[in-house]
């Protein structure tokens, strides 16, 4: 102890002493040591032994769970709660409601017996045709029983395989609710669908898609000719549908075209077989109409068109909806809207909710913001806007802009407001729009119109506005419900792209072309500037 409490030099028997201490205590370390290890050994075995007793605990336990009480009804009920939207499927994946007859034989046997579970069936075939699909879809339908049948088939094969499957739902057409057709070779199975004719008492909705290579030739399908409940129909990419597919057009209210090949004057033909349309969607169709009579469809509330500017003009030319309500545009090129107020006038209808997605050209932007300013203000009666355009803030966010001693602004009964703007240069404009509307757009009541704002932008980094920061704050306040979100933007057109365009068009023959369609759609636009000044 000395030694340890002093800086002396240790003599040689200090030197043996003080070893002799060193080598006593390292084993009594490695007595130490194996006793722990021992112990820890023993601990370890205790707490295995605890969690088998605790599992043996819990399984008795679950004797007395109140899930035990449920009678099958309520546990079916529960089931499809719980698988509400999911359908069987193949291939078989491990999701809902898969997993339910994994609990228990009890759950399995509710499972089993439940046939609503068993009606909703997706048979995707792409890929691979088994025969192990074709057992799984005799299953479905044995065990569906005597449920109304939704059923969707994705296959890009032909065979004796796909004609059995087909044949095995044929058998059951008379509990058809929601048919779902999507292959590539629609005319291998003209032959078997043909005997469901006259058997489809409760068929509701029918989508039907091919490819052009998989059209169904000259001769004529004509299973649904008869299906008197049939009101909903999808059609897609199939040429010349209205003379190949033999329909109950008269009574549709729901219509959705994508894709097809028309003939010319098969636009028209198709709107004036359907009346009754209230629903009606069109997408990417070559219109081929030029002189035909606008269509009276007086029924229609819902009219969505995707397409090309061009397509977009012809098709509102050939449609008057006096009962429009809703109307969503989504222009792939550049497009004008003369055409569109065109049908709106001449339908005289009460729009009050209105989606556009301009074409994202730059070249056409300020032509395209321009349009949409004219549009909005021809329907003051719109009370939600969805608007997916480039620098907004520029022209058209301040025509939205209540202001001191001056005319109201464009949309004063605008109540809901969502803007997805790619290329952005400030929130300024939007800030000041959305406080005026907050400070002065009150209805008759005190209440302030504007209830929800969506603002979904984009610019360069960082892509951040704080000019918007201090709205959802004051937007609490006075009741509104705000949502702003930023999304990176890798790479922005550049601006000064149309003067570029002088020094390498000779080069680039295809910018030289852009550049000069430019020029032509903005001489187009300045018919527009008088009626702008008005606002």
């Amino acid at each position: 102890m000395a030694l340890l409490h002093s800086a002396s030099i240790p003599s040689e028997g200090d030197v043996l002493q003080v070893k002799a201490t060193i080598q006593e205590g390292k084993e009594n370390l490695r007595l130490l040591d194996e006793r722990i290890a021992l112990l820890r050994l023993s601990l370890l075995e205790l707490e295995q032994h605890r969690e088998e007793v605790q599992t043996y605990v819990t399984r008795h336990e679950a004797v007395f769970s109140p899930i035990r009480h449920l009678p099958p009804e309520i546990l079916s009920d529960i089931f499809l709660t719980a698988t509400n939207g999911q359908c069987m499927a193949w291939p078989q994946d491990h999701a809902a409601p898969w997993h339910l007859d994994k609990v228990c034989s009890y759950w399995r046997t509710v499972f089993v017996s439940l046939p609503k579970l068993w009606s909703t069936i997706h048979l995707n075939l792409k890929d691979d045709i088994s025969s192990s699909a074709y057992q799984f879809l005799r299953t479905c339908l044995d065990r569906s029983r005597n449920e109304l049948l939704t059923f969707s088939i994705m296959t890009g094969g032909t065979g004796t395989l796909l004609c059995d499957i087909v044949d095995a739902l044929v058998s059951c057409s008379s509990r058809w609710q929601s048919a779902s057709w999507d292959m590539e070779m629609l005319c291998s199975v003209r032959k078997s669908l043909s005997s469901v004719k006259s058997s489809l008492p409760y068929l509701q909705r029918l989508h039907v898609a091919s490819s052009q290579a998989g059209t169904i030739g000259e001769a004529v399908l004509d299973a649904f000719e008869v299906a008197p409940r049939l009101t909903d129909l999808s059609l897609i990419q199939i040429v010349y549908p209205s003379q190949l597919l033999r329909l109950p057009w008269g009574q549709l209210t729901r219509l959705k075209l994508s894709g097809n090949t028309l003939r010319e004057g098969e636009f028209t033909r198709i709107l004036r077989q359907t009346p009754n349309l209230i629903d009606f969607s069109t997408e990417n169709e070559r219109v081929l109409e030029v002189t035909s009579e606008a269509v009276s469809l007086p029924h229609l509330t819902t009219l969505s068109v995707v397409n090309k500017g061009s397509y977009i003009t012809r098709i509102f030319q050939l449609i008057t909806a006096p009962k429009l309500t809703e109307l969503h545009i989504h222009a792939r090129t550049a497009f004008s809207p003369e055409h569109v107020l065109g049908m709106l006038r001449r339908s005289e209808c009460p729009l009050t909710d209105l989606t556009l997605e301009a074409s994202h050209d730059t070249d056409a932007m300020w032509e395209e913001n321009i349009g949409i300013i004219c549009l909005l203000a021809e329907l003051p009666g719109l009370t939600k806007v969805d608007l997916r355009v480039l620098r907004a803030s520029d022209a058209i966010i301040p025509r939205l802009t209540y202001r001191v001693n001056a005319p109201a602004p464009l949309l004063p009964c605008l109540q809901v407001f969502s803007l997805e703007d790619p290329l952005c240069n400030s929130g300024a404009a939007l800030e000041t729009m959305l406080k005026s509307r907050m400070t002065f757009g009150h209805s008759f009541k005190g209440e302030n119109v504007l209830r929800s704002v969506s603002l979904k932008l984009s610019k360069p980094a960082p892509p951040t506005f704080p000019e918007l920061e201090g709205l959802k704050e004051l937007a609490d306040k006075k009741g509104l419900r705000i949502e702003i979100s930023y999304t990176y933007q890798h790479s922005v057109p550049d601006s000064n792209r149309a003067s570029n365009v002088t020094q390498e068009g000779r080069s680039h023959p295809r910018t030289w072309l852009s550049f000069l369609a430019h020029r032509v759609i903005r001489s187009r636009t300045r018919r527009y500037k008088d009626y702008l000044a008005m606002f």
